[in-house]
């Protein structure tokens, strides 16, 4: 499934990116809870933990994507499981002081809405507070929305490379509905 995303750009075209994702910019909620495959799967070597990607562009934009995380075993590297349920969020941040960030984001996507949900959604605002300093990063650490994020160090390139893909790609879908 690895070739879905690929082929889905090449098909429909890649959206354009005023800034390129990098690994520096993401953030990943501390309190992620692997668990192994359940039933025959068992025994099969990938853990799975339902997760949030916050992602702090240096020029100011803001994405987010609420998912399905999967790594092998304990210490492999982190994908993202697109076939399973996912949201993905999209807008600006900026600097209120040293240790808060504001965010003003609406979500773009979403695989199954909730009944009556209208996607693209309103514009929603929230405050995050930075702890730390870290080189390349806005911060350390963050907490917002009851949960600590911490610097995404287990993901490749690919995999990078790939979630900003579906984040351009869901955010060109909600610029050519509006267009129509």
């Amino acid at each position: 499934m690895a070739w879905l995303v690929p082929l889905i750009l090449l098909l429909f075209g890649q959206p354009s990116s005023s800034q390129p994702l990098d690994t520096s910019s993401i953030f990943v909620n501390q309190n992620l809870e692997w668990q192994a495959q359940p039933g025959k799967l068992a025994g099969y070597p990938y853990r799975f933990a339902s997760g949030t990607l916050l992602i702090f562009r240096a020029d100011g934009e803001f994405d987010r994507l609420d998912g399905t995380l999967v790594r092998q075993q304990e210490h492999g590297p982190i994908s993202i499981n697109y076939r399973r349920s996912y949201r993905v969020s999209v807008g600006i941040w900026n600097r209120v002081n040293n240790e808060e960030i504001r965010v003003i984001s609406h979500v773009v996507y979403v695989t199954i809405p909730k009944v009556g949900e209208v996607i693209p959604g309103n514009d929603t605002q929230s405050d995050w507070r930075v702890h730390g300093q870290a080189s390349g990063r806005i911060a350390a650490a963050i907490d917002g929305g009851g949960s600590h994020f911490i610097p995404l160090h287990s993901i490749t390139a690919s995999e990078v490379r790939a979630l900003d893909q579906v984040i351009r790609l869901h955010l060109s879908e909600v610029s050519a509905q509006k267009e129509r």
